[in-house]
């Protein structure tokens, strides 16, 4: 038996002769061939004189020689239609009645042997606000290489106060954060979420200013010093109501501020805050009783108009009251007494 070759250790040692290869000590042989002319039946070769420029093997059949490479075919026979094997159904759901279905397949036509399938195309409906005066689209629609992708527009939202009693709208939410109660009023309306500057202290239903800390807003009490304000002369701002009380503290805090609607204020039964051409005697007869802002960001009512050349500060009207005349009996006096003593009422905020 003829001996293994030794594999080449590179390029320079390859004699390039055909035959059996092996490594040292091992007994796996590997077959190379090359370049022959020799026309014998059953020879096989790597032609290097491919006119491609290509190395390919040939193998001689006896007639001629054969290329080993894969060549493309003869077309074949047409393959089955899958389609005539898959039914596509929109699936509809028997046990549960949805007023918004939407179907994915329209249909499939056929044109002899040859059938497509017809998809609905996602799109975003558009919905008329204000009686028609502001259309909106209720979804962005966007494709990615992989993905369809659906964002949800902000749409107006409009409060129904229809089914909510005025005790529901007074009682505040309570939740425990960090091992703290924090009562949040509840605002029927439209709130942002802002920074509270350090080392201030807001209370719930006062109403806060903005100013600017660190290049940032931030809302610190409403507060005028003098009496009869001008505020061309003495300008100040009026940002909106605390939902929520924050106590001082080294570092910036978030709070929320109705900024329009009907919420919870707190009121101002001290003279001293208030202009001394004004005066509250905490008495709200009726619903749309005008409230005018004290120096401290409270809310009163005064009960005499004030006269044309004093600057008060009117933010909207109180939306319940406190004040019955026709009590006659010592319960409904008991429960005068009971309303009277409110520090909250509910408010609309202009």
């Amino acid at each position: 038996m003829m001996k293994p070759l030794p594999f080449p250790k590179d390029k320079d040692n390859d004699d390039n002769l055909t035959g059996f290869y092996s490594s040292k000590n091992s007994s796996v042989l590997n077959l190379r061939i090359q370049e022959s002319n020799k026309e014998l039946d059953g020879i096989i070769r790597l032609n290097k004189h491919n006119s491609n420029g290509e190395f390919i093997f040939e193998g001689f059949n006896g007639t001629k020689w054969v290329q080993f490479n894969a060549e493309k075919g003869d077309k074949g026979n047409e393959g089955e239609n899958k389609l005539n094997k898959f039914e596509f159904t929109n699936n509809k759901n028997d046990t549960l009645e949805y007023a918004n279905q939407g179907f994915v397949f329209k249909d499939i036509e056929t044109d002899g042997d040859n059938k497509k399938v017809l998809f609905r195309n996602l799109v975003s409906d558009p919905i008329l606000y204000n009686d028609g005066q502001l259309q909106i689209n209720t979804l962005n629609i966007s494709t990615t290489e992989n993905s369809i992708v659906l964002n949800a527009n902000p749409q107006p939202f409009n409060w129904d106060l229809s089914t909510i009693s005025i005790e529901e709208m007074r009682t505040p939410i309570v939740k425990m954060e960090n091992n703290k109660t924090r009562i949040v009023s509840k605002c029927y309306g439209e709130y942002k979420i802002v920074n509270v500057k350090p080392n201030v202290k807001i209370e719930r239903g006062q109403f806060v200013s903005l100013e600017v800390y660190e290049d940032r807003l931030v809302v610190v009490p409403f507060n005028i010093k003098s009496d009869n304000p001008n505020k061309f002369l003495e300008p100040y701002n009026i940002f909106g109501i605390a939902l929520e009380e924050i106590e001082p503290g080294a570092h910036l805090e978030k709070i929320k501020i109705c900024i329009k609607g009907i919420t919870m204020v707190k009121y101002c039964d001290d003279n001293t805050q208030i202009d001394s051409n004004l005066m509250s005697l905490k008495q709200i007869n009726k619903i749309g009783t005008i409230g005018l802002l004290s120096k401290n960001g409270f809310v009163f009512n005064c009960p005499i108009k004030p006269a044309s050349d004093i600057n008060y500060i009117n933010v909207g009207y109180f939306i319940e009251y406190n004040n019955n005349n026709n009590n006659n009996n010592k319960e409904k006096e008991k429960e005068k007494e009971k309303e009277s003593s409110k520090d909250f009422f509910l408010f609309k905020f202009l």
